[in-house]
């Protein structure tokens, strides 16, 4: 690191389900981690390094009771307003949410551990206000359909409202569920927004798919959003691919059940339920009677970024160089 010009390191200890990279684990404040700590820092200074130190273990180093909401982490929101050009603008735009969550106004979830302390905690302040020309707009589909039946008009409105809650429910027959979205004449098509959620501790995995008569279809791409029994589940994914002309997309969805993580997971204390009996626990209430939630399902006729959800850290992604590229990927993540 100091080879490459780095000035400094920041320390910090995780202990959530980790890959081991070492033959020994060193666990938080045993002798061993002691020596190991005392090391790095002496090595930083000999290089004239820069070592900071987060003020606790784990992904905590900013919490407690004595951190206020205006000084805590935030996330970045936003709200989108479509207006006519070339005359003023009159009225209130309408304020970004204020949850706490993973991104938008999507909740936390509660998870293996129970619910969250401070989901209910509301927090926002106005940062700026951006005005640009749209290139185009995205088609707005005139009927769509389940497999649980007919799109009622309201459905429709709610699966691009931009909302990461409501929507619609749709049964998992078999673990699995679709959803058709039809438009009035061939559309240009080169993106596919998603926000979606099983029932509890499951994931949700889907195939995106075109076709200009209906009966034809032709896969353009997949997204996945990984199971989290930690609560932790990215809640939204965009994925984009080649432009097609279609008159149809439709989405299939397939319930994906919690896993045991691969690698040692972290120690429990002796008498305490192991982590592999939790996640079976898990894995056999997610198989009874799954649903899905279907909060968004966009079809963009402009450019997309794909997964830019998770390229702006949204999430925590295994590997970002596998979604560097606008080819789709199908890389399950947990957020953060």
């Amino acid at each position: 690191m100091h080879s490459v010009g780095i000035g400094g390191v920041d320390e910090i200890d995780a202990d959530l389900f980790p890959l081991q990279v070492v033959k020994k684990p060193l666990i938080y404040m045993t002798p061993g981690w002691k020596s190991a700590f005392r090391y790095a820092a002496h090595l930083a200074g000999r290089y004239g390094m820069e070592f900071s130190i987060d003020s606790s273990p784990g992904w905590s180093e900013t919490g407690g009771p004595w951190v206020k909401p205006a000084e805590a982490m935030k996330k970045l929101v936003w709200s989108a307003t479509v207006v006519t050009g070339g005359k003023p603008y009159d009225g209130v735009l309408p304020q970004p949410p204020d949850t706490t969550g993973p991104m938008q106004n999507a909740p936390l979830r509660s998870g293996m551990m129970g619910p969250q302390k401070y989901a209910a905690l509301k927090f926002y302040r106005d940062s700026v206000v951006i005005a640009y020309q749209a290139p185009v707009l995205d088609p707005r589909p005139s009927a769509g359909s389940s497999s649980t039946g007919p799109l009622s008009a309201q459905a429709l409105e709610q699966l691009s409202d931009g909302s990461l809650t409501g929507g619609i429910a749709l049964a998992a027959n078999g673990g699995k569920a679709s959803l058709v979205l039809r438009y009035r004449r061939a559309v240009r098509v080169q993106g596919v927004t998603q926000a979606a959620s099983a029932s509890r501790f499951n994931g949700v995995a889907a195939t995106v798919s075109t076709s200009l008569d209906g009966s034809t279809w032709k896969s353009v791409g997949s997204l996945a959003l990984a199971s989290s029994p930690l609560s932790a589940t990215l809640p939204e994914e965009t994925i984009s691919f080649a432009p097609v002309m279609c008159r149809y997309v439709r989405v299939a969805l397939t319930v994906t059940s919690p896993r045991m993580p691969s690698g040692p997971t972290a120690h429990h204390a002796p008498g305490a339920v192991p982590l592999s009996a939790l996640f079976a626990g898990l894995q056999a209430r997610g198989k009874a009677s799954p649903k899905f939630y279907v909060h968004e399902f966009v079809a963009h006729r402009r450019a997309t970024v794909n997964e830019f959800e998770a390229k702006a850290d949204f999430g925590i992604v295994p590997d970002y160089y596998a979604i560097a590229s606008t080819a789709p990927s199908s890389v399950s993540r947990i957020g953060g």
